[in-house]
């Protein structure tokens, strides 16, 4: 009995001498095999990168520096939609959030979306990535802004996304006098929905050329511009009879008791 509880004893410590140099050799592997992974990444294998991302996360499914290695390859490669999918097969492992690592596929979003053709869509995205410390984004952004021959939706995009250059450059257009139609820059800047949109579309209400003003006074009633009523009423004496018209109906829809009474006269 004795001789047999000895012998259990000397297994017993077998198993716990061999096990914990064991796990220090699984560590060593795993810290070795990361370190491949991002430096195959640093020097843009990201097949490599992503293979051995793959093959820690099959032993290591909660891992997350692995699940980190993971995303940025698929950011680098597939896009941000894998990295997506990766982020949430870890989440489902892990049971616990990440906003830093969620973070860095938010941002693959961003610049996948600043390369699209539509600029509302591209200088939007380029904005957010300014806004969360990109340089590489603002001095593009910066680019378009300097550019002479960006057009009317150019400059709309840029004012969108909350660009002030884009904001002053379609003020611009717009108070720049002559019978030239400017609708096109008073749709662009109501679009904006820029603090000081209102203010400068009412005084296209002036402008020479009356397609502008109908357009100014269109637009300043879907802004829902009360502020400009003042002005819209001046306007209501324009000599053109549809801008008199457009007006009216802007009163109207604006609340303005004068206006309401001519959009029901002419019902």
């Amino acid at each position: 009995m004795i001789q047999r509880f000895k012998a259990g004893c000397a297994v017993c410590a077998l198993i716990l001498l061999t096990a914990a140099p064991l796990g220090a050799q699984q560590a060593e592997t795993r810290e070795r095999l990361l370190a491949q992974g991002w430096s195959a990444l640093a020097a843009g294998r990201i097949a490599a990168a992503a293979v051995t991302a793959a093959r820690l996360l099959k032993t290591s499914p909660r891992d997350h520096d692995t699940a980190s290695l993971a995303v940025a390859a698929d950011l680098a490669g597939p896009g941000p939609v894998a990295a997506l999918d990766t982020y949430e097969r870890w989440l489902t492992a892990s049971q616990r959030e990440d906003p830093f690592l969620l973070e860095e596929v938010g941002a693959g979003v961003l610049r996948t979306l600043s390369r699209a053709d539509e600029p509302r869509i591209g200088f939007a995205a380029l904005a957010a990535l300014g806004r969360f410390g990109a340089a590489a984004a603002r001095e593009r952004l910066a680019s378009v802004e300097e550019d002479p021959n960006l057009s009317v939706e150019g400059e709309a995009a840029l004012a969108e996304a909350g660009s002030p250059v884009g904001f002053e450059r379609l003020r611009t257009r717009i108070s720049a006098g002559g019978r030239q139609d400017k609708s096109r820059a008073i749709a662009a800047l109501k679009m904006s929905k820029q603090p000081g949109a209102a203010s400068a579309i009412a005084e296209a209400l002036k402008d020479p050329a009356p397609p502008s003003r109908i357009a100014a006074a269109t637009a300043l009633a879907e802004l829902n511009a009360t502020d400009a009523i003042p002005q819209l009423r001046a306007a209501a004496a324009d000599p053109e009879p549809s801008v008199r018209g457009a007006v009216q109906i802007a009163l109207g829809l604006l609340g303005d008791p004068e206006g309401r009474s001519a959009v029901d006269s002419l019902a």
